[in-house]
């Protein structure tokens, strides 16, 4: 069972990365984090269609990336695999019930996590871990300052959201017809959670419409 601690500010029982309800020592203000999810979603709450995004946004891409460079990303088995490939420049912690993920994204063959592609120095191999009190521990480990960036998928993001300090949300026009949802942060959700909506941007999206960049504090 993948487990978590539960700040303070989130429900004495928390959810795990499994949903499950759980009560540790811990969490990542041990350790100086600040949590932050970094998430877009259409219209309905979905964040993913097959293990991809149905969606194409370069803009929401670079956005991503300058929000992420050089800092330590947490994500799943799923979503790591999904990818291909690890994030150039910024340390990737993997949460896998499974442990390690074997080379090449092979689970057969146990192991850490390879790459396809040469990696590059600054680049450093993804640490696998088996639950959210080893992954702040290896964020804080990595040496790559407070911010932790979250980047799913479902699961994991309804996991983060007990210690997130800040979520930050592509809304996405249209519904895609996903099958992954995240209800969890929806803008009512983030509300009730304790969150307050600071910042928003508005982008025209290729298709029509307009991409909404939001970006929700907690505590403030």
């Amino acid at each position: 069972m993948i487990q978590h601690t539960t700040p303070a500010h989130a429900r004495t029982r928390g959810e795990g990365l499994d949903g499950a309800g759980c009560e540790l020592g811990g969490g990542p203000d041990r350790w100086g984090l600040r949590v932050v999810i970094h998430a877009a979603l259409d219209e309905a709450g979905g964040i993913g269609l097959r293990g991809g995004l149905p969606w194409h946004l370069p803009s929401d891409l670079a956005r991503l990336r300058a929000a992420t460079l050089g800092r330590v990303v947490v994500l799943g088995r799923s979503t790591c695999e999904g990818m291909g490939r690890l994030l150039e420049d910024r340390a990737s912690v993997v949460l896998s019930r499974r442990g390690g993920l074997g080379e090449g994204g092979d689970l057969s063959k146990g192991g850490v996590f390879v790459p396809p592609a040469p990696r590059k120095p600054s680049t450093p191999a993804a640490v696998v871990v088996q639950d959210w009190d080893g992954a702040w521990e290896a964020a804080a480990r990595a040496g790559m300052g407070e911010r932790v960036c979250v980047l799913g998928g479902a699961v994991v993001y309804a996991g983060a959201l007990a210690w997130a300090r800040e979520v930050c949300a592509a809304r996405v026009p249209g519904v895609w017809g996903c099958d992954t949802f995240c209800p969890g942060l929806m803008p009512d959700a983030l509300e009730a959670a304790g969150f307050a909506l600071v910042e928003m941007e508005g982008e025209s999206a290729p298709w029509g419409g307009l991409v909404r960049y939001e970006r929700w504090v907690r505590g403030r």
